[in-house]
């Protein structure tokens, strides 16, 4: 087989009856290929379980979990390990139920989503056009943002909002980008009103 990575189709299980199913069209699809169809496929890379890779451009690329990420490790390996992959097979067999439900990663509260979200940002830099990154950007740094809205005390949630902000400042990304994402960075700096409107 040529492809270096399989992506398997799944479903989600609650209370032990499926909840729903996820079904990708099956293809071959060289790099480019999936990069221009990523939407499409967005929920698989955010996930290892149900796809196969190949151990030799693990090692050969050194492409390791973050140590310091609670959250979001599984989409930061997959873009670390796409970059190297020159044919993806996408499959329609439903290969894994995912139980819902529990005390899963995606439900709990994470101290350094921010960094996380950041992360993301960085490494989509590399694979995507300005368009889609500045799309991603408004998502992730919103996305980090409510996370402490939603689960902190208002004190402690402005305080992480204004680490965020600050943190977004120092992104690596494409410098054309930078002036457009420094004046919503600016627009999001009096955290307290941010705070403020979204419990109104």
């Amino acid at each position: 087989n040529k492809c270096d990575i399989i992506i398997g189709s799944y479903s989600y299980i609650r209370f032990n009856k499926l909840s729903k199913k996820i079904v990708f069209e099956d293809a071959c699809l060289n790099y480019s290929e999936f990069v221009n169809d990523f939407f499409k496929y967005k929920t698989a890379v955010s996930k290892l379980w149900g796809n196969l890779y190949k151990s030799e451009i693990i090692k050969n690329h050194q492409i390791l979990f973050s140590p310091d990420l609670t959250y979001g490790e599984d989409c930061c390996f997959n873009l670390d390990y796409i970059k190297y992959a020159k044919y993806i097979q996408v499959s329609n067999n439903v290969v894994y139920n995912y139980r819902l439900g529990g005390y899963a990663s995606s439900v709990r509260y994470h101290n350094n989503i921010n960094v996380t979200c950041k992360k993301l940002l960085e490494k989509y830099a590399i694979i995507f056009d300005n368009k889609i990154i500045f799309d991603l950007f408004e998502k992730l740094l919103s996305s980090s943002l409510n996370h402490y809205v939603l689960n902190c005390n208002k004190d402690k949630a402005i305080e992480k909002m204004n680490e965020t902000i600050g943190m977004f400042y120092e992104v690596e990304i494409n410098n054309e980008l930078k002036p457009r994402i420094i004046e919503i960075l600016n627009s999001y700096k009096n955290s307290e009103v941010y705070y403020n409107k979204y419990y109104k």
